[in-house]
Formats: structure tokens, C-alpha cells, sequence
């Protein structure tokens, strides 16, 4: 795995981000780095959390809300996230003690709803499942850089089928999707128009 990976921690409480940053620090200790982040008042605020190309999870608190900042719970976010990523592991962090009413139907987008109590006390088996889920995800992202070579030494040697161009094309639009909003500093509103562009491309390859 040569990407930086990341593990993003997402809290409104400046307490808490350093409390659960470090024990998830101590979970990801080999799989990747945690970035402790504030949430954004809106989701597509939010967005470049799943965009960044060496993402590898996100853990939401729930409790989003809470001074008034977000206007979306950590469910919601997680919903959000899932409709953008379908592999990636994305968990929520709770107290079970707290009405989980407000969880509803979203728990179906997140591989886990940690209790923060039961992540201290049941701190290894909580550990191994994550880092699990987290090693999964690396190593489909490590697969898909290795597919996206091989296929372009391929074409660079000999003649490739329509499907590995149509594969090559969709992994292809895939990085540079990543590049362009990602690692280029550019500004939001570019960005937005970039993304455009590149949804356009790939409904266009795509007919």
C-alpha cells in the first residue's frame, strides 16, 4: 500500500475529537492515519471527505447536531457518504445509552454503531473487527490500482479487448476524477465544474 491512507473522525465535540481521535489511533495504528475534522454546516460541505483518493474510512459521531453547527446527524452523513462510496467502511460512533430513535432506517449504511463505552472496554474485539473492514477496503483500492496498470501495459504491448477498454476507461475516469479534486488545490466552485465535466464524459463512454 503506497497511499497515505486515512481514517476520518468526525465530531462536534473539540473534547472528544482528542479523546476517540487517539483510541482510534491506536485501532488504525498499521492500516492508516486519523484526521480529527469538525463537521461543515451541509453535507456537500462535507464532501471532500469521501472524494480525497486516500480516504479508507470515516467514523461519524452521531450527535452532529449538538452545537448547532451541522445541520445533519451522523446517520445522515453516513447516508450521504454511502450513496457516493458503496465499499468504503463508515461507522458511528454513540452513547447506547441515548435514544437511538433518531438512527432510523439509515443504520443499514454503516458497517457498525460503536458505543463509546463498550469501544474502551471492549477495546480489542472492536479493534480486529474495524481494522478488518479497513484492510478489506485497502486492499480492493491496492486491486483496482493494480488492474488499472496492468491494463495499461497491456494496451502499451498488444491489442486489448472492448471490455478491458471499457474497464480501463471507467478506472481511468476514476483517477482522474480523484486528481482533479483532489490534488490540485483548486477552488470549490472549479472543482463543481470539473465534476460536471467528468460525469459527462462518462455518460458519453458510457452510450
Amino acid at each position: 500500500m503506497n497511499r497515505e491512507a486515512k481514517i476520518w473522525l468526525i465530531d462536534e465535540n473539540a473534547d472528544e475529537l482528542k479523546t476517540y481521535g487517539g483510541l482510534l489511533s491506536k485501532v488504525f495504528e498499521t492500516e492508516g492515519q486519523v484526521h480529527e475534522i469538525e463537521p461543515k454546516p451541509t453535507k456537500n460541505e462535507m464532501k471532500f471527505v469521501i472524494d480525497d483518493p486516500n480516504t479508507c474510512s470515516i467514523v461519524n459521531d452521531e450527535k452532529l447536531k449538538n452545537t448547532g453547527i451541522a445541520q445533519y446527524l451522523g446517520i445522515e452523513l453516513a447516508v450521504y457518504f454511502r450513496a457516493l462510496n458503496t465499499k468504503m467502511p463508515i461507522y458511528i460512533l454513540t452513547n447506547f445509552s441515548e435514544d437511538r430513535s433518531d438512527l432510523g432506517p439509515g443504520e443499514w449504511s454503516v458497517e457498525y454503531i460503536i458505543d463509546k463505552e463498550e469501544l474502551q472496554s471492549n477495546f480489542t474485539t472492536i479493534r480486529a473487527r474495524m481494522r478488518r473492514n479497513v484492510s478489506f477496503y485497502n486492499d480492493y483500492l491496492d486491486e483496482r490500482e493494480k488492474r488499472f496498470n496492468d491494463l495499461l501495459m497491456k494496451s502499451l504491448n498488444s491489442t486489448i479487448s472492448q471490455e478491458e477498454i471499457q474497464e480501463f476507461k471507467e478506472l481511468q475516469y476514476i483517477r482522474a476524477k480523484s486528481i482533479l479534486s483532489d490534488e490540485l488545490g483548486i477552488s470549490s466552485e472549479l472543482k463543481n465544474r470539473i465534476q460536471e465535466q467528468l460525469a459527462k464524459i462518462a455518460e458519453f463512454e458510457s452510450e
